[in-house]
């Protein structure tokens, strides 16, 4: 699965060599990771269909990060809750996602967020976040969890993730299977999530 070489992409500091090793070495584990989770979604009854990041809006500067995500769109994600796979360049991240994109003018989504919140309690293993733009995260307990939700609920410009991250070390410790099984469970964690959203 991922190695240190996929985290090595990043210290390619050109925007034409990143872009180049994203698409060579990172983007063909991120379709091989579609693939194994798909029998995770029919499981789930959940229809995503994957989007891998194209960074097409870059220009100068290289992405700091990259991910594949899984929306109920064959054309979009960003403006519905959706599934994210991706790397930092010292960590790896399984979120789903409510970006700032998709809650706006939206209050029955926001309310649908909000409400599960008890669907997310059930599930102390996994993290939150406000941001997708950052690695930054804390553990899902009830403080954090009540304090994440306000944040995205009164504030514009905030978002909701849950999901996991692991350090470059973290997931290192751990062989090809390992890796695969934790992803998978994470997936598997916030689908019942993902269902109270739709």
């Amino acid at each position: 699965m991922f190695t240190d070489a996929d985290f090595e992409v990043f210290k390619d500091d050109t925007l034409a060599g990143r872009m180049t090793k994203i698409k060579t070495i990172i983007d063909p584990k991120f379709l091989s990771l579609a693939t194994r989770l798909e029998p995770i979604f029919e499981r789930q009854q959940v229809m995503l269909y994957p989007h891998v990041a194209k960074h097409m809006r870059r220009t100068v500067n290289p992405p700091v990060d990259t991910w594949i995500a899984f929306g109920p769109q064959k054309r979009g994600y960003k403006k519905d809750p959706h599934l994210e796979i991706g790397l930092w360049p010292h960590a790896l991240f399984v979120w789903l996602v409510v970006l700032q994109e998709g809650k706006q003018n939206d209050e029955t989504l926001i309310s649908r967020v909000v409400r599960s919140q008890s669907e997310i309690q059930r599930r102390p293993q996994l993290q939150l976040s406000n941001d997708h733009t950052t690695a930054d995260h804390v553990v899902n307990d009830t403080e954090h969890l009540a304090v994440t939700l306000t944040q995205f609920e009164q504030h514009p410009k905030s978002e909701f993730l849950v999901g996991r991250i692991w350090s470059q070390a973290e997931l290192m410790a751990l062989d090809a299977n390992q890796q695969l099984a934790a992803i998978e469970a994470t997936v598997d964690a916030v689908m019942p999530i993902y269902r109270d959203w739709l």
